[in-house]
């Protein structure tokens, strides 16, 4: 999947959502710089944080869109760009290698693992420390942005939003945080698979009780690849290894659908294909 966000998101008391269908999501890539044999297409999604209460801040984003590209071979070089071609309005050429075909004998060179990452000059220093070491793919273990913490008027992350607006009902979370945050792991993501999970920091509510909006928007995950009706979690090959990204922040009791899919994802693990058996999720296992 080839994700990307066009247009400006708007932040303030009074905002007007876009319209996703005003432009195309196009990705063209090949397998040389410069020459495109393939064209995906995809679709767009805006998504707005609003909240009915005097003085919060409402939001709503860009254009973000998703494009997923087909026939892809394993552990290949692609090039690709990605836009509208009918404006014309196309990215810099990026690349992207494919992980390696599933077998006992392939894996991804260097794989990393980070988590609670945040926006931060601790945050340049993990990112740029990552860059240095030439990762294949990168797995992201939650806890993404903190925007949910971003308008706090604690001292350094530490939670004092009922100081800030006492009659609140919910907690406001900074949305453009978000759009930060894309625009600094572009270099990164742009040219390295990233897989993500949802960790507490995203449950971000907002009036209506509705959670995880950023998250369900912004990431294209392979849930229905992998059997999954959600992308809560999900699972997917990477070379000799099989991961299976667990989500913490919803059902996963005997009786849920997660448990139920996570019971035929193992079982339909060949060893013999996939020695290596990774499982995330965001908090501790045991606590």
């Amino acid at each position: 999947w080839i994700s990307w966000v066009t247009g400006d998101a708007q932040n303030g008391l009074n905002v007007t959502p876009v319209d996703p269908a005003s432009i195309g999501s196009e990705v063209w890539y090949g397998k040389e710089s410069g020459k495109y044999t393939s064209v995906g297409k995809g679709d767009s999604v805006v998504y707005s944080q609003l909240y009915p209460f005097e003085g919060l801040w409402n939001y709503t984003s860009g254009i973000i869109h998703h494009v997923k590209l087909e026939g892809l071979e394993p552990g290949t070089r692609y090039y690709y760009k990605c836009g509208d071609s009918s404006i014309p309005a196309m990215s810099q050429e990026r690349f992207f290698e494919t992980f390696p075909k599933p077998s006992p004998n392939n894996y991804p060179a260097r794989i990393a693992v980070v988590g609670d990452l945040g926006l931060t000059r601790n945050s340049t220093s993990t990112i740029d420390h990552l860059i240095h070491n030439d990762p294949s793919m990168i797995l992201m273990v939650g806890d993404l942005t903190y925007a949910n913490q971003y308008l706090t008027t604690g001292g350094k992350g530490v939670s004092c939003y009922s100081c800030a607006f006492p009659d609140a009902p919910i907690r406001e979370t900074y949305q453009p945080r978000w759009d930060g945050w894309g625009r600094f792991m572009e270099p990164l993501t742009s040219e390295v698979p990233m897989m993500v999970i949802e960790g507490n920091h995203e449950i971000e509510p907002q009036a209506g009780g509705i959670t995880f909006k950023s998250y369900l928007t912004r990431f294209a995950v392979p849930a229905e690849e992998s059997g999954s009706k959600s992308n809560f979690y999900y699972s997917f090959d990477a070379g000799g290894i099989h991961f299976i990204m667990l989500g913490a922040y919803v059902d996963y009791n005997s009786s849920g659908a997660q448990f139920s899919w996570l019971k035929q994802d193992l079982q339909n693990i060949d060893r013999s294909v996939t020695p290596w058996l990774v499982a995330a999720m965001h908090p501790p296992w045991y606590s």
